[in-house]
């Protein structure tokens, strides 16, 4: 049976209470679980599908793989450098996101989510392969991030997301998917994830016989940050109490 992944974090908890993890991972999990929820607010993927589920989807693949926590939790953050709000209009790594993602897990977290980021992804098989070759010389951590990684590309595939978008990041052409798949496989089985390798098997075959309804298509690229209609009349209600209280410390009536 293929891995169908969690798309909730309700779901991935009772994946996690099934599955054995003790109670200080279950809390791991669910520190990593809040933030996420924090720095993906609003944020939607190419198919206008919610980032969060995306993520909690990756967590919970990493889970049914039986990878430590510290990874799991790791697969609910591992955009969190990339794509994450943390607030501050900036993207990438800096000290205070570091911070803060390593005081709401933990240490060995943050530097996976730091690898993950630092790891050019465009060209996935070349990369993969390029890192696996070197297998001897990969440390854990490495180890860890490449299996995240097709976690991330699972995810996508395990429940046809990717069919319902134009993906930018796969380039057409003929026999591309099933040789990207294939690889993507084939790596699975160098870092010992044999069950993963037959799921990529079975999700391409479904791939290939899928066709998506023509009004469920979204032909943009790249997903969309869709805050709530609230947010700008919040902002104006901020601002207008701001001015208020300068005005009153100013001894000006508004």
């Amino acid at each position: 049976m293929m891995i169908l992944p969690a798309q909730t974090n309700i779901q991935l908890y009772n994946q996690l209470v099934e599955l054995g993890y003790p109670e200080s991972d279950l809390a791991l999990v669910r520190r990593a679980y809040d933030l996420a929820m924090q720095i993906f607010s609003g944020q939607y993927r190419a198919n206008h599908k919610p980032q969060l589920a995306h993520v909690v989807g990756v967590a919970s693949i990493l889970a049914a793989l039986e990878q430590p926590v510290t990874v799991v939790a790791a697969g609910l953050l591992h955009a969190a450098y990339s794509h994450g709000d943390w607030g501050d209009a900036t993207r990438g790594r800096n000290a205070a996101k570091a911070d803060q993602l390593r005081d709401s897990t933990s240490r060995q977290t943050e530097e996976l989510v730091a690898r993950y980021l630092h790891i050019p992804w465009r060209k996935k098989p070349e990369i993969l392969f390029g890192m696996l070759e070197r297998n001897e010389e990969l440390t854990a951590d490495e180890l860890s991030v490449l299996t995240i990684k097709l976690a991330d590309i699972y995810e996508e595939y395990a429940d046809l997301s990717i069919g319902y978008c134009k993906f930018e990041k796969l380039p057409l052409g003929p026999g591309y998917e099933r040789n990207l798949v294939d690889a993507l496989a084939r790596a699975a089985r160098m870092l010992g994830l044999d069950t993963l390798a037959r799921d990529f098997e079975s999700a391409l075959q479904r791939f290939e016989e899928f066709v998506v309804a023509t009004p469920l298509y979204y032909a943009q690229q790249g997903g969309p940050i869709i805050p709530p209609l609230s947010h700008e009349l919040s902002l104006k209600l901020r601002l207008n109490r701001k001015v208020k209280r300068i005005l009153h410390r100013l001894g000006i009536r508004g």
